[in-house]
């Protein structure tokens, strides 16, 4: 039997937000693996140890190896992705169905040469799941076939190289994301990405004009928390704070965010609001510089990590790991653990 399988961890790996005894205990592993050669390098050093938290997390959901984890999962543009042959992989180990087959058609070097793969589901007859066709007019079409490096200068594209083994990739994939995406999580593969670009990702327009700055650019998840938080202050700048319900803030004058708020909660004229100001005053959007001065490292944004934390959601966990990780070192653990009580509170009411 030739079939890659990925056998299943021996011992489940621990999600990080199950409890706070588990986060310590991830926290504690993630430190100690990240100074390990044998890990890949987007999970080394200071940074490395917070994206070993999400391999867990991604471990946990898929009963495996946390390294086997941090082996196939591959960052592009920004986007954590699999690699096809692990997605392959475990489709082909997934007890549920056969080991996928893979079907060439078409004249070998024309556009008609493509491939589609099926499989059948186990204990359920001979029908056929067949998934869609590929060949190598749908990748000129989708132009992954020609694609060009950034300075121009060089054919990027894998296809003209490699053009059976992208078929099947990308035949392999799609069967996937129609029949079995939780194998992957409903994550794209590496080559996927790739083919797509940064250029191909939708740009959401500014909210102010209608109009995007940089069409060349496409919105990130950070800027996206950016504009919303803007949005909210100017909702919130236009209405006064009643002076029956306002209370100054009882931490010496600071109001932070609470770590634990409903970042879909509308905080206008709300008395349970966690960043209400003193009587009469009213809300500012965030100051760039000041961001700049508490978190020098961090990229120039106009929110601070804090704020970042406070409006994310569980799909924003890149997007908050990358805030964490640009901060300053001595910041980080207690950024970390403010993340955490956001998550457990963000879940609780997931599970609701």
């Amino acid at each position: 039997m030739n079939d890659l399988t990925v056998p299943a961890a021996d011992v489940p790996a621990l999600s990080p937000f199950a409890s706070r005894d588990a986060w310590e205990s991830v926290w504690g592993m993630a430190q100690q693996l990240a100074r390990s050669s044998l890990v890949p390098d987007s999970f080394r050093g200071d940074g490395g140890a917070a994206n070993i938290v999400i391999a867990f997390d991604l471990a946990h959901r898929m009963a495996i190896s946390p390294f086997l984890v941090m082996q196939e999962l591959v960052i592009v543009h920004g986007r954590p992705t699999w690699s096809s042959k692990f997605l392959i992989a475990r489709v082909n180990h997934d007890p549920r169905w056969e080991s996928l087959r893979f079907e060439m058609v078409g004249e070998p070097g024309t556009d008609s040469w493509g491939c589609y793969v099926w499989s059948r589901r186990r204990g359920e007859g001979d029908e056929r799941k067949e998934g869609p066709l590929v060949t190598i007019e749908t990748a000129k079409r989708a132009g992954w076939y020609e694609r060009r490096s950034r300075d121009g200068k060089r054919d990027a594209s894998l296809w003209p190289k490699i053009p059976e083994l992208m078929l099947r990739y990308r035949a392999a994939a799609w069967w996937a994301r129609q029949y079995a995406p939780e194998c992957g999580l409903g994550m794209m593969t590496s080559e996927e990405a790739i083919d797509i670009g940064p250029e191909d990702y939708e740009i959401i327009p500014d909210a102010t004009d209608g109009e995007t700055t940089d069409e060349q650019h496409p919105e990130t998840p950070r800027e996206r928390l950016t504009r919303t938080l803007a949005q909210r202050s100017a909702t919130r700048a236009q209405s006064t704070v009643s002076p029956a319900v306002a209370s100054p803030p009882t931490n010496g004058g600071a109001s932070e965010p609470s770590a634990v708020s409903d970042p879909t909660e509308s905080t206008a004229g709300s008395s349970g609001s966690p960043d209400r100001e003193p009587t009469g005053s009213t809300h500012e959007p965030p100051n760039p510089d000041q961001a700049g001065a508490l978190f020098p490292d961090a990229p120039d944004d106009s929110t601070t990590p804090e704020q970042v934390i406070d409006l994310a959601g569980l799909d924003d966990v890149e997007t908050v790991i990358a805030t964490i990780n640009a901060a300053p070192a001595p910041e980080r653990t207690r950024l970390m653990s403010r993340w955490r009580q956001r998550a457990e509170t963000l879940e609780r009411e997931r599970d609701t």
